[in-house]
């Protein structure tokens, strides 16, 4: 027999920022939360008893896993996916109540693949590592012109590679919920001024002008509040890809003091982003389609990752992104960051 929750214990239910269900033993809910009825919305819309064991798309996975957690005994703790469009990935747990029937929580999941790759990273990439220092050795030999080219496309594929399954890792560390920002004062000054060093030769490669306007709010050692390595890592992206699709002209790292904040900008000279593209350049594997974009190998060679952490860490750091592009002429790319201090 399932008691009744009483109104207190709705009222404190309501308040926790996680679904919670309660159940009877055939899996029909007689109480939701407020936060479980927003994740189950459509899942849930003209039931008035709904039964828990319906709500995910392996129906039948998720009552095998229900029926061998009741068998032993001890509570059913698992990601399923929602039957609902878009996906949504919910962590699941369901265990026996003190007064009878079975209370449940439901808390928003990464998908199993990003928790696969963000938890195997590590050992992922130990052998593209190892496939390094052999091409190094090689590299330190004397080679014919032949093979000596031969070894440049290799390392130049190898570290390519790398690139990707460090942007693969990182997105699946971010949607798994396993990167916790350390927030400090910090010195927007030293972020971006390893970053300049960092993208300086790839800009002189390319044969592109490369700087920093105006050196005053760098200089001044401002200060914002933010992880300085995740805010290093937000930002590289944004530089890596104005160099990558900009042929002519150059790249300018702007800062600009707004009181409160300061904006960090990226501008370019290069092929612009068409309107109807511009809403989607921060979602996962998307990559601009156009002749000016994809006619070098760098710009065909990359998976669209770069850009989703970008929009992950934006989120995670809550420093808002905006991107104004006009194909043909160039794009810029907008940070803003709270100042904390005036150092």
């Amino acid at each position: 027999m399932v008691t009744a929750v009483t109104m207190a214990d709705r009222r404190y239910a309501d308040s926790l920022p996680i679904g919670l269900f309660h159940c009877d033993d055939a899996g029909v809910c007689h109480f939701l939360n407020r936060r479980a009825r927003e994740l189950l919305a459509d899942t849930i819309a003209g039931t008035a008893a709904p039964r828990w064991l319906d709500w995910f798309e392996d129906a039948g996975g998720v009552a095998a896993a229900w029926a061998r957690a009741r068998a032993t005994a001890t509570a059913l703790t698992a990601p399923f996916l929602l039957g609902t469009t878009p996906a949504l990935w919910l962590e699941l747990t369901v265990a026996p109540a003190r007064d009878g029937g079975y209370v449940g929580t439901l808390v928003p999941a990464a998908p199993p693949l990003n928790r696969f790759f963000a938890t195997v990273g590590h050992e992922l990439r130990q052998p593209l590592h190892a496939a390094g220092l052999f091409l190094g050795v090689l590299e330190l030999a004397e080679q014919p012109p032949r093979q000596r080219e031969l070894i440049d496309l290799v390392a130049q594929s190898l570290k390519s590679l790398e690139g990707m399954l460090g942007n693969l890792v990182a997105l699946s560390r971010l949607d798994a919920g396993m990167m916790r920002p350390a927030f400090e004062p910090t010195d927007l000054g030293l972020v971006v001024e390893r970053l300049r060093a960092e993208f300086a030769p790839l800009a002189r490669t390319r044969g592109l002008d490369f700087r920093l306007y105006p050196r005053r709010i760098i200089a001044g050692r401002r200060r914002v509040r933010s992880d300085p390595l995740l805010l290093g890592t937000m930002l590289a992206p944004l530089i890596g890809n104005a160099l990558t699709f900009t042929s002519r002209g150059g790249v300018l790292l702007g800062c600009r003091d707004r009181g409160r904040s300061i904006w960090f900008e990226v501008w370019d000279t290069g092929c612009g982003i068409a309107p109807d593209q511009q809403s989607r350049i921060f979602e996962p594997f998307f990559r601009i389609e156009s002749g000016a974009a994809t006619q070098s190998p760098e710009r065909r060679g990359g998976l669209g990752l770069g850009i989703a952490i970008v929009a992950a860490l934006s989120r995670l750091l809550d420093h808002p992104v905006s991107v104004c592009s006009m194909p043909g002429r160039g794009t810029l790319v907008r940070v803003k960051l709270p100042v904390i201090s005036t150092g």
